[in-house]
């Protein structure tokens, strides 16, 4: 039935079925095609059941329009609000992309700063650390705002995957690094927030996009 919903004849088959419904309930309590004296006691029930299959339907239409209307009058308030929350793990799941291959301090500094130059200009400054770790916090009040906006959604994954950037950031930037390449502790590090972020992907993206798409 879901199938149906939203197609033209979603209201055909529910009104043919309702149809044969009836039928088939007139013929149980006797009403039967005759060539001979009508059965005024058939007639008499058949008359009264198409009444109250009228009524039913009168009033199933008098509730699912509505309904209907007022579901997607939400969407429509909560587009704007859904969609910056989703540009959000967008973002968080491009950054964790672009720091995917890193093998060291400089290419991880490179990948922080054109995500950032390019999606967030107006954060960033001449203090780069500092820009980048406003970002995400920019980025983790989005994400966490997603809580009360979909159905089906948690935040504590990426939000979680959004506080290990930060903490890689300041292992990246740190002034006192021996050497660029990356330790066997930050390289594992990395990793999880990749994972974490795939694993959010799988699990939730599709689910946001079917809730932000306005046409269903």
């Amino acid at each position: 039935m879901k199938q149906l919903k939203g197609k033209k004849y979603f209201y055909p088959v529910v009104i043919t079925g309702a149809v044969v419904i009836a039928l088939i309930v007139l013929r149980l309590l006797g009403f039967r095609i005759t060539y001979t004296e009508p059965n005024w006691d058939a007639l008499s029930s058949w008359a009264s059941w198409a009444s109250v299959g009228a009524s039913f339907i009168a009033i199933w239409f008098a509730i699912q329009v509505p309904k209907k209307i007022a579901a997607r009058q939400d969407k429509i308030t909560l587009f704007e609000k859904r969609f910056d929350c989703y540009m959000a793990v967008q973002q968080t799941l491009e950054i964790s992309n672009s720091i995917k291959d890193v093998t060291d301090s400089n290419k991880a500094q490179f990948a922080f700063e054109l995500v950032i130059s390019i999606q967030h200009p107006e954060n960033y400054n001449k203090n780069v650390p500092l820009s980048i770790l406003s970002y995400f916090r920019y980025l983790e009040r989005l994400v966490m705002s997603g809580q009360f906006l979909f159905e089906n959604y948690d935040c504590t994954d990426i939000q979680s995957a959004l506080n290990e950037m930060v903490k890689f950031v300041l292992v990246m930037y740190s002034p006192v690094r021996a050497s660029p390449n990356l330790t066997n502790e930050e390289i594992q590090q990395k990793n999880n927030i990749c994972q974490i972020c795939e694993q959010f992907r799988d699990k939730y993206l599709l689910s946001m996009e079917n809730e932000l798409n306005l046409k269903k």
